[in-house]
C-alpha cells in the first residue's frame, strides 16, 4: 500500500509539474517581440535593439523590435501588459517606468501588477545638452539666463524619467523652464538640434555622437560623479544644483503571469550575454554599465526603484494624489 501511495504522489508531481516544463520545453515557439514604447533614434530604442540583437544570437531565434510609441510610453506598456504571457512579446522600458507609478494619473495599468521585470540592461548617468547656438557654455551661465528669461527656454521631455528630471533641474535652480513632451528622445532632440527647443536631459546613447560633433554643447550629468563617457563635464550637484541625483537604466519585463520557466530562460541567457566581453562592450558604446543579474535580484532592485521613486516625486511635489 505504501509504494502505491508513493507511486501515487510522484505521478500527481508530475502532473503538476508538466505544464510548467511543457512551457519552457516549447519556448521559444515564433520570434520574439521587444516592443519599444517609445520612437525611434532614444536610449530605449538603441539598448532595446542591442539586447535584442544579442538575445538573438545567444537563442539561435529571431527577436524583433517593433516600436509603439506614445503617451509618454503607455501604448506600448499597456499593449504588452494585455498581451498573451507566453514570452513572446516583451516591452522594453526606462527607469521612468518604475516612477511613472508615483507620478502618472489614471494609467491603464498597473507598473507595479501588470508587468514583471526579466533584466536591467545597464545603468546610467544622463546629460543635460543645449543648442551651441545658447549663450550658456557652462550650468551657471544656463541658470543664470533661465531666470534672467523667465518661460523662454525649452526642454523637450519623452517620458517620465526626463520629465522628473527636467522638473528636479527647474527647482534646482529656481528657474522658470518650459517642459515640451515628445513621443521619443530622438524627436526631442530633432528639435534641439533644429534650435527650436533650447535643450535635454538624455541619456548618453541619445546624444554622444551629436555631442562629439559639436551639433549640441554638454553642460553637465545628473549623477554624483562624473561619467566616463564625458568626464570633461562636471556634475550638476558640484556646480550649480547641490544634492542633485539622477541616474537612469533601460530593462525588459514580461506579462505578469508568463511562466517563471520562461521568464528563467529568457534572464539566463540574456544576462549570459551581457555578462560576455564583446555585449559588455557594445552597451558601454552606449554609456551603458551591464547589470547580468538574477531574476531574485532583478525583482529586488526595481522594488527598491518603486519606493525610491515615490519618495522623491514627493518631494518634488509630482506625485499622484
Amino acid at each position: 500500500m505504501m509504494r502505491s501511495l508513493l507511486g501515487m504522489t510522484l505521478a500527481l508531481l508530475g502532473f503538476a509539474l508538466a505544464p510548467a516544463t511543457l512551457h519552457a520545453q516549447g519556448f521559444p515557439s515564433k520570434p520574439i517581440r521587444f516592443i519599444v514604447p517609445f520612437a525611434p533614434g532614444g536610449g530605449a530604442d538603441a539598448s532595446g535593439r542591442l539586447a535584442a540583437k544579442l538575445l538573438a544570437a545567444k537563442m539561435n531565434h529571431s527577436v524583433i523590435v517593433e516600436n509603439r510609441p506614445g503617451a509618454n510610453g503607455a501604448i506600448g506598456i499597456d499593449a504588452v501588459a494585455k498581451s498573451p504571457p507566453d514570452g513572446h512579446t516583451l516591452i522594453v522600458v526606462s527607469n521612468g517606468f518604475t516612477i511613472s507609478a508615483a507620478t502618472e494619473k489614471g494609467l491603464p495599468f498597473d507598473p507595479k501588477k501588470d508587468l514583471v521585470p526579466l533584466l536591467i540592461f545597464g545603468e546610467q548617468a544622463l546629460v543635460l545638452v543645449v543648442n551651441p547656438n545658447v549663450p550658456a557654455t557652462n550650468a551657471l551661465e544656463l541658470a543664470q539666463l533661465a531666470r534672467a528669461k523667465p518661460g523662454a527656454l525649452t526642454f523637450a521631455t519623452s517620458d517620465p524619467a526626463t520629465s522628473l528630471a527636467t522638473d528636479m533641474f527647474r527647482k534646482g535652480i529656481k528657474a522658470d523652464i518650459v517642459s515640451v513632451p515628445y513621443k521619443g528622445a530622438g524627436q526631442g532632440l530633432v528639435d534641439v538640434l533644429g534650435g527650436q527647443i533650447t535643450g535635454v536631459i538624455t541619456s548618453f546613447s541619445t546624444v554622444l555622437s551629436q555631442m562629439k560633433a559639436g551639433k549640441v554643447r554638454g553642460i553637465a550629468v545628473t549623477t554624483t560623479s562624473r561619467s566616463n563617457m564625458a568626464p570633461e563635464l562636471p556634475t550638476l550637484t558640484e556646480s550649480i544644483a547641490p544634492g542633485y541625483e539622477f541616474a537612469s537604466w533601460f530593462g525588459l519585463f514580461a506579462p505578469s503571469a508568463t511562466p517563471r520557466e520562461i521568464l528563467l530562460k529568457l534572464n539566463g541567457d540574456l544576462a549570459a550575454a551581457l555578462q560576455a566581453q564583446d555585449g559588455r562592450d557594445q552597451f558601454l558604446a552606449l554609456g551603458l554599465t551591464t547589470l547580468p543579474e538574477s531574476l531574485e535580484r532583478v525583482n529586488e532592485r526595481v522594488t527598491r526603484e518603486f519606493i525610491k521613486w515615490e519618495a522623491v516625486a514627493k518631494a518634488a511635489g509630482m506625485a499622484v494624489q
